[in-house]
């Protein structure tokens, strides 16, 4: 899908004074708050999780406005909109990954996770993933990424183009990266240069990784019937993935010269072992 629209660079130092993480679930965001942590450790930031998720998103307006003026770093999941009740300027970023992926990795989370609020009834039913997807359990489970990114939550099934088209719109307009999972490092990389993180060789986002899942997606044990159905539920997500990854490798050409980013790849990847080491 074509969009005219140029993505505005809104990271230049003094454009934006908030930056908001949303937290897509099981996009390796667990890992990137450990590097977010790091970088912000000196200034505000402001979470919204779980426990009690909704609700803090609920009140996040009603905050005094100079504790709101005072944020930093504003992350959760299911944020988008809320830079509307932000005083100061605010950029988005954020990690989609392969829809298909993001389920059967959501689904072996929830059942190691029991704190998870799906995990009881998972167990105690014992779904399998194809039971899992279909169910209608969670609406994280439906186009759960264009959801996120649209800021529409219509009934389990009940997704339609609009929410896609209105996903793609947002990117444009209050996103300066999004990126994509299987390629972590390339992200990393293009949002040192967008926020200004790095001088020169110094400063580069060193990471280990977190909160990854044991069982991940592979086409030999996941069965086709499984990948059929996940696909059912989240055809809007895999369009909006394969969007985002165009625009990606867009933004990573008009931000670096081809030889000179794989050197710079290979090299933050060989210094990031060093360290994690």
């Amino acid at each position: 899908m074509k969009n005219s629209h140029k993505l505005p660079d809104k990271t230049e130092k003094g454009a934006a004074n908030t930056l908001i993480f949303l937290h897509v679930p099981k996009t390796a965001g667990t890992t990137l708050n450990s590097i977010l942590d790091y970088k912000y450790k000196n200034f505000v930031i402001h979470s919204i999780y779980e426990p009690n998720q909704q609700k803090k998103i609920d009140e996040f307006s009603l905050l005094p406005l100079e504790d709101r003026k005072n944020i930093h770093l504003l992350r959760g999941h299911g944020i988008f909109g809320l830079h509307e009740h932000l005083p100061n300027p605010s950029i988005y970023i954020t990690l989609l990954r392969n829809p298909i992926e993001r389920v059967v990795s959501h689904y072996f989370y929830v059942k190691r996770t029991p704190e998870h609020y799906l995990y009881n009834t998972v167990m105690s039913q014992n779904l399998s993933l194809e039971e899992y997807v279909s169910s209608g359990i969670s609406r994280e489970l439906n186009n759960g990424q264009v959801r996120d990114l649209s800021r529409l939550k219509p009934d389990f099934s009940h997704c339609s183009r609009e929410m896609l088209n209105l996903a793609i719109n947002n990117v444009y307009q209050h996103f300066s990266v999004v990126g994509v999972q299987e390629k972590f490092d390339e992200f990393l990389l293009l949002l040192s240069k967008k926020l200004g993180w790095r001088d020169g060789w110094r400063g580069y986002p060193f990471y280990q990784k977190k909160n990854v899942t044991k069982k991940t997606f592979d086409g030999k044990t996941i069965s086709p019937a499984a990948i059929e159905i996940i696909e059912k539920y989240n055809d809007l997500d895999i369009e909006f993935y394969e969007f985002v990854s165009k625009r990606f490798d867009e933004l990573i050409a008009e931000v670096f010269h081809p030889l000179a980013f794989k050197l710079e790849l290979a090299w933050f990847r060989f210094l990031n072992r060093l360290k994690s080491n």
